[in-house]
């Protein structure tokens, strides 16, 4: 009997792992799918007061027997098991419960109602498998309140009174109202059968139990009690499949939309690169130009090298054209008799007259800047503007400039 109770444990066990790997293959929504937690987790322990109603094989065909609630045949019991739940569905739990019980036989006198002639002292083990159908059927809910949970098991029987086992089986009803995350409270209402001879076995012969169920010995039982939750509780959400394939969805629109991000970064530095190259090629012909139209030498020409350029309507002098005035100031005090013209010019845009007023005020400004900054004598120096030209350079912002001659006689 021992060994078939190892055997129908390790059953009921190997049944709740095989259950726990089936739903977490088939829990593919948020609302079903939840993390695996350890060993240690969701395990519980409770305790409660149970009311029990005995019946039992020999009495059958008997007459005048007790109601279920009359005394002879209910007593009170206690009650204490431990457990674990493996998933939010599927949990197992070992349970021993008892103390008194009653049996319905008759005494003596044949009356059936006697409570001191059928008492006894008895404890019952239960292996049991337990079903949470509202975590199947609608989901886990760590908020939830009511839990509906079904269970079915195996065990072993004592009547210690009369130092007589039986084993047999329990199936019942455990509805569960949660406190708060460690404490509920149960109502368990439940049956065990047997079907051997535990309740008064001298009364009849074996071959009468466990033909029918009236044949078999039960005990109906109805619990309230306390269940703790020990150590880490509850489940943690898993991501569903459909969830996953949101995420790397996005995941993809994001890098497809910095793909086009990049291409365009490099369009513009790629445009930006040509802008730039473009313009120092426009630079490296105006100087090209210039040094080509200025005098290399005083010896060639009587035009010098330096040209002063401005900017488009302005006549002051930009901080990077001094360098230009320096060479021809480093000229100027090499030569102590030269005598130096200064002529500004104009670019052809705009009216002739403001043209011919900016190219003198160019001119002047650099004179003005000779004479002060760098302490040349005014009687040196000439002025004078000569309007507007496209005879110097090409390019038209090009001939907004200064240039020198030696005018020296």
């Amino acid at each position: 009997m021992k060994k078939m109770f190892i055997i129908t444990a390790l059953a009921l066990m190997s049944v709740s792992v095989q259950a726990q790997t089936t739903d977490a293959a088939q829990n593919t929504t948020d609302k079903y799918s939840v993390a695996t937690n350890s060993f240690w987790s969701n395990w519980f322990v409770s305790a409660g007061a149970t009311y029990n109603m005995f019946y039992t094989g020999v009495e059958r065909g008997m007459s005048n027997r007790p109601g279920l609630f009359d005394g002879s045949r209910s007593t009170a019991g206690i009650s204490i098991a431990v457990g674990k739940w493996f998933t939010p569905g599927f949990g197992l739990r070992t349970k021993v419960s008892g103390i008194w019980g009653r049996y319905v036989s008759p005494d003596e006198t044949g009356s059936l109602k006697n409570k001191s002639h059928n008492s006894y002292k008895y404890w019952t083990l239960q292996e049991q498998l337990l079903f949470n159908v509202t975590n199947l059927l609608c989901g886990y809910n760590e908020k939830r309140i009511y839990d509906l949970i079904p269970y079915v098991g195996f065990g072993v029987t004592r009547n210690m009174t009369s130092n007589d086992y039986a084993h047999g089986w329990s199936a019942g009803l455990l509805n569960t109202f949660k406190i708060n995350r460690r404490l509920a409270v149960n109502l368990d209402l439940g049956i065990n059968l047997s079907d051997d001879r535990i309740f008064d076995a001298a009364m009849t012969t074996h071959r009468e139990y466990g033909t029918t169920f009236a044949g078999l010995d039960r005990n109906f039982s109805a619990e309230v009690g306390l269940t703790y939750n020990l150590g880490k509780t509850g489940w943690k959400k898993s991501p569903s499949v459909k969830g996953f394939k949101a995420e790397i969805e996005a995941l993809n629109e994001r890098l497809r939309a910095s793909e086009e991000e990049k291409a365009e970064a490099i369009a513009r530095k790629d445009t930006r690169i040509a802008q730039l190259e473009g313009e120092l090629a426009q630079c490296k012909a105006a100087v090209d130009a210039m040094k080509s139209t200025a005098a290399v030498t005083e010896k060639s020409s009587t035009t010098l090298q330096p040209v002063v350029l401005f900017r488009q309507g302005k006549s002051t002098i930009d901080a990077s054209q001094y360098a230009s005035i320096e060479t021809l100031v480093k000229y100027i005090k090499s030569h102590p008799d030269v005598q130096i013209l200064i002529k500004g010019y104009a670019s052809t845009e705009g009216p002739q007259e403001l043209n011919q007023t900016l190219s003198k005020a160019r001119a002047e400004a650099v004179r003005d800047a000779l004479i002060n900054r760098y302490k040349i004598s005014a009687d040196r120096l000439t002025a004078d503007g000569f309007g507007p030209t496209n005879d110097l350079f090409d390019e038209p912002r090009l001939n907004r400039v200064v240039i020198f001659c030696d005018s020296t006689k």
